[in-house]
């Protein structure tokens, strides 16, 4: 099984929900819908305006934001209404530095190849509170910031 596959089923597991792709740049987006292919629709927003307007609405299984769609207030106020309706949320950035706010989170930095950016999103699957709990537990830390 190859990780597109893997992503596919995954994907196609969490009921075939939308992920949430808040990028700019629209070669980019395009870039990351295509990716997203192989077992779920993706949404794209190119404001984080937009972008919470479809949080608000959505039933989302993940998001992959673009730290630069918007200033530091907007870019935090989508990241809060991810929190709160528990949707796990990754960034795929160019920026060196995050508010302290959004962290510990999965970050990617631009750019990246797909097998990078799939493996990412399945650890943000795989990892997400939504998910069904194991039966047995184990203690796992997470870093501050994971950087792949």
């Amino acid at each position: 099984m190859i990780l597109s596959d893997l992503i596919g089923v995954l994907l196609a597991w969490r009921t075939g929900r939308p992920i949430l792709i808040v990028e700019d740049e629209p070669l980019i987006a395009w870039h990351l819908a295509e990716l997203m292919n192989g077992g779920a629709k993706a949404l794209s927003a190119r404001t984080c305006k937009r972008a919470v307007e479809l949080a608000e609405t959505e039933n989302l299984s993940a998001a992959v934001l673009d730290h630069g769609c918007g200033g530091a207030a907007q870019t935090r106020m989508l990241c809060m209404k991810l929190a709160k309706r528990q949707v796990p949320y990754m960034f795929y950035t160019g920026c060196n530095e995050l508010d302290e706010p959004h962290r510990p989170i999965l970050v990617v930095r631009k750019p990246a190849n797909s097998f990078v950016l799939l493996g990412a999103v399945t650890q943000l699957l795989l990892t997400s509170r939504i998910l069904p709990r194991p039966t047995h537990t184990h203690n796992v830390r997470q870093s501050a910031v994971v950087e792949v």
